[in-house]
């Protein structure tokens, strides 16, 4: 058993991971790690010394998260990508009904004259985020999904600008103009 997981390791190590990682991109997103954390850090050091009495307060809270999304990323990374362009279509309608739960009094949480969040008890969500992940899901799925008809028919572009449209719509309706403004 030993020698067939050393064997697999040895594969692993044979691969040329050049094929699957773009390096720019993970040079730029460890700058901006980097530069975060810097950034937290010489702004917090004094505040957390005198809110907690311990300065690296936050910026030991920000490693450990920091720690998890990098765990979540790996484990993300191993999803094949077919999966990611099926997701985005079976999640839209659930976003689309998630944004009009948040216009329902009594079920969205109305804040300082805006119904952005719902309240599922131990956390609210801020559906808007939500929906701007899916809906780059859902446009790279559908991008690949229908690339001709994209490319050579105006119903091919109209369909999707559709969906951003009832989003944007439903977004405005809350409102959440920065939100609109990002989905656009």
């Amino acid at each position: 058993m030993k020698l067939m997981l050393w064997e697999r390791f040895e594969a692993l190590e044979q691969v040329d991971w050049s094929r699957y990682v773009d390096r720019d991109l993970l040079l730029a997103i460890m700058a901006l790690l980097g530069i975060g954390v810097v950034m937290l850090c010489s702004a917090s050091l004094w505040v957390a010394e005198k809110q907690f009495g311990d300065a690296f307060y936050f910026i030991s809270r920000q490693l450990v998260f920091l720690a998890l999304s990098l765990v979540l990323a790996l484990a993300l990374y191993q999803v094949r990508l077919n999966f990611w362009q099926r997701l985005g279509a079976r999640l839209l309608p659930v976003v689309l009904l998630l944004l009009v739960l948040v216009l329902v009094p009594g079920v969205g949480v109305e804040v300082k004259g805006s119904r952005r969040w719902l309240n599922l008890g131990f956390f609210s969500l801020q559906v808007s985020e939500l929906a701007k992940l899916i809906m780059v899901l859902y446009l790279a799925g559908y991008l690949v999904r229908h690339r001709r008809d994209v490319q050579q028919t105006w119903a091919g572009v109209l369909k999707p600008l559709a969906v951003v449209t009832a989003l944007v719509g439903l977004l405005l309706a809350q409102p959440d103009f920065g939100g609109s403004v990002l989905l656009i």
